[in-house]
């Protein structure tokens, strides 16, 4: 896929706590890994293993 969507976060939107700087980043990645046809169990598990430990 050549042409990636670009990601816009919405405030105000959701009645949920607003991401961190580090949440959005993981978001973000996971979502563009996403949007290149990444299955998302497939994405998450991977990334659960490669992420060190905070």
């Amino acid at each position: 896929m050549d042409h990636d969507k670009p990601l816009v976060w919405l405030r105000g939107e959701i009645k949920t706590s607003p991401f961190s700087q580090e949440a959005r980043l993981e978001a973000g990645f996971l979502l563009r890994r996403l949007q290149q046809g990444g299955h998302v169990l497939d994405l998450w598990m991977n990334y659960q293993t490669a992420r060190p430990n905070s």
